[in-house]
């Protein structure tokens, strides 16, 4: 179980970091 939620804490934060770069080459085009 602890396992599985370290996983998904680093799968929202990949998430969270891919949104803020699509939020950059948004604000770059």
């Amino acid at each position: 179980l602890l396992k599985s939620k370290k996983f998904l804490v680093q799968h929202v934060e990949t998430v969270r970091s891919s949104d803020e770069i699509k939020d950059i080459l948004q604000s770059v085009m």
